[in-house]
């Protein structure tokens, strides 16, 4: 009976052991300082990689930028890590990673470069690239935009890339973006929910301080909201 019963303890302690001494291969890449090198973000990185990487990334407290339950991170300076320079702006939702965006405003790159960083900001099992759209380089350039001209990469039903271009010879690459198609629908329309949810709130304060206004103005009339 005390045999087995060591054996049981030698087990459970072995078993521990193991899964105390278990860790999260996304994690081991942060630095004891708070640092974590940007070649290693992709999409599915894990949250906490951003949270805990307080001098590369720091996070986005607009708004925006937190809207439907996701969270933005902005790589601090310009980045060299990635080979290329580049900013990255991160967004995350239910714990991982489902886009990213490099911009190189300051640093413009080739676009066989940008491909090279697109495919690599790509999880292991994404699908091999199966379409490329790049007719708008023979368009006019897109008004009222950053990124007037660009092409999108399709990796089969999953993911998606974008490349930016400054012109539309598409030699300049000013900035690229990748996602994971599902996770985001799923970001857009949780961002467009909250946004509905909270438009009553947002008329009745306009409304608020419409009659506020009125009040302070003799003569004035009130004009409701439809």
């Amino acid at each position: 009976m005390i045999k087995k019963c060591g054996i049981f303890l030698s087990l459970l302690l072995a078993t521990t052991l193991g899964a105390c001494t278990e860790s999260d291969p996304d994690l081991e890449a942060v630095s004891t300082e708070g640092t974590v090198d940007l070649a290693r973000v992709k999409l599915g990185t894990a949250d906490q990689v951003f949270q805990e990487a307080v001098v590369t990334f720091v996070r986005d407290q607009s708004a925006q930028a937190n809207a439907g339950g996701k969270r933005q991170y902005l790589s601090r300076g310009d980045g060299n890590t990635n080979g290329n320079g580049g900013q990255y702006i991160v967004q995350v939702k239910n714990g991982s990673c489902f886009e990213v965006s490099v911009l190189y405003n300051n640093h413009p790159i080739s676009r066989d470069a940008a491909e090279n960083d697109m495919k690599r900001l790509l999880p292991a099992d994404a699908p091999a690239q199966s379409r490329v759209d790049d007719s708008s380089l023979a368009q006019p350039a897109r008004p009222n935009t950053a990124h007037p001209y660009e092409a999108i990469y399709y990796f089969g039903d999953d993911y998606l890339g974008e490349i930016y271009f400054s012109d539309k010879t598409g030699s300049h690459v000013t900035g690229l973006k990748v996602s994971n198609v599902s996770l985001l629908k799923q970001a857009q329309a949780d961002s467009q929910l909250q946004k509905d949810s909270l438009k009553p709130l947002v008329d009745a304060a306009i409304d608020q301080e419409s009659k506020e206004k009125t009040a302070a103005t003799p003569g004035a009339k009130v004009v409701k909201r439809p």
